[in-house]
């Protein structure tokens, strides 16, 4: 099963499309947009899961890189992290290690491409 990250295209108020394909679509601040492109059923669900924590520690791993270097040096701790809080601050920016960085505050899920979903 495949699965893209959307953004908005530049110049749109509405359209928003996979950013691998469109690396002008743009990444809404603070919302990463999921979308899951084949049928939920408990065989996908791994796919899914795993393929959505990917991209939570894909981003913030980028947003990370994208700081200003403060000359101080992060541990590698930090950066492998396996878990990720997704409630630890109550704004959207926070401080950790001197820097500001801005979270994942909202999550997406467009599940426009999901033609049936299994309920039993």
């Amino acid at each position: 099963p495949s699965y893209a990250v959307l953004g908005l295209l530049e110049g749109t108020e509405r359209q928003y499309r996979n950013q691998r394909v469109f690396p002008q679509a743009l990444s809404v601040t603070g919302v990463l947009i999921f979308r899951f492109d084949a049928p939920m059923h408990f065989a996908n669900v791994e796919v899914l899961v795993a393929g959505l924590w990917r991209e939570i520690r894909a981003r913030e791993v980028k947003l990370a890189s994208d700081e200003p270097d403060s000359g101080e040096e992060s541990s590698e701790d930090e950066e492998d992290s396996e878990d990720i809080d997704l409630n630890a601050g109550t704004s959207e920016q926070e401080t950790l290690g001197g820097r500001n960085r801005q979270h994942i505050s909202a999550v997406v899920l467009d599940f426009s491409a999901v033609g049936h979903i299994d309920v039993t």
